[in-house]
């Protein structure tokens, strides 16, 4: 394009300067005319002589009015082809930026800060429009999959609070999902880490979290074992210094998987216990035995 510029101020600059030659022509040619004109009027020049001087100037001023009309429009020319070359420009730096786009495209963007995870296609494989080809794991936004027995499925609620054991280690996370359907008895929630969790997590790896149903301060508490089922939650049997089981009304309160409430019948420091009651057959007291 610039060497197309170059080249019409060239061409422009050899048709103004025939313009300007055909101008010296028609001065030069008004100037006989004059000549011819005073010297028919004194008589000493003959007729043709001077029609041809009228005819010179005649053609003098075509030959100029010619040449400045053949440069304007050659100035015309020149500028459209000088603007058809930088539409051609423009068009090629367009293409230009298409195939850069292109290639843009085809560098896979993470959306978030992590490592690549698993490789979903074979190296060179010919994939489709939104095929998965890479997992990318993100290490500050780690989340756990719980499965949560289907009896505690109602009181689920997102925003739960609970506590996530890695190794003697122990953090805060919070419920974020739960699952709408319940599959092998079981409901699928998932827990994300509150605040900084930790740094040596790994995929699939397996933790033990507890979800706070209710929280409950300076409560009496035994462990949770069949005697619950057995006595409906009404019956325990206290064992004395004697090894002798002796039975005893309680009240149970909250309940969770390891441990149980009690209201009434119990106090700190009794030993009872846990296991099926139902080989005591409603006695008073039983001996036990090794």
């Amino acid at each position: 394009m610039e060497r197309q510029r170059i080249e019409s101020r060239q061409q422009a600059l050899d048709k103004r300067k025939a313009a300007d030659l055909a101008n010296v022509a028609l001065v030069a040619a008004k100037r006989e005319q004059r000549r011819a004109n005073e010297a028919h009027e004194l008589g000493v020049i003959p007729v043709i002589d001077f029609e041809k001087a009228q005819d010179d100037l005649r053609n003098a001023e075509l030959a100029f009015q010619h040449a400045i009309a053949d440069a304007d429009l050659f100035d015309e020319r020149l500028a459209f082809e000088l603007r058809a070359s930088e539409f051609e420009v423009s068009r090629q730096a367009l293409l230009v930026e298409d195939l850069r786009r292109q290639v843009d495209d085809l560098a896979i963007k993470s959306p978030v800060d992590g490592i690549v995870g698993d490789l979903l296609v074979d190296q060179k494989a010919a994939v489709s429009r939104d095929t998965p080809v890479v997992a990318v794991v993100d290490l500050t936004r780690f989340e756990i999959d719980a499965l949560i027995p289907e009896s505690y499925a109602d009181d689920l609620a997102i925003g739960m609070q609970a506590e996530i054991h890695v190794g003697s280690d122990r953090y805060t996370g919070q419920l974020t999902a739960v699952s709408p359907e319940i599959v092998n008895n079981q409901v699928a929630s998932r827990i994300r880490f509150v605040g900084d969790g930790p740094t040596n997590l790994r995929q699939n790896q397996r933790l033990t979290t507890r979800i706070l149903l209710a929280e409950y301060k300076d409560v009496l508490m035994v462990q949770r074992g069949q005697f619950l089922d057995s006595g409906a939650g009404r019956i325990a049997y206290v064992i004395n210094e004697d090894r002798i089981a002796e039975r005893r009304a309680i009240e149970t309160g909250a309940r969770s998987l390891g441990a149980v409430e009690i209201l009434a019948g119990l106090t700190a420091g009794d030993i009872i216990v846990i296991s099926n009651l139902d080989p005591f057959r409603g006695a008073e007291s039983v001996l036990l035995t090794d």
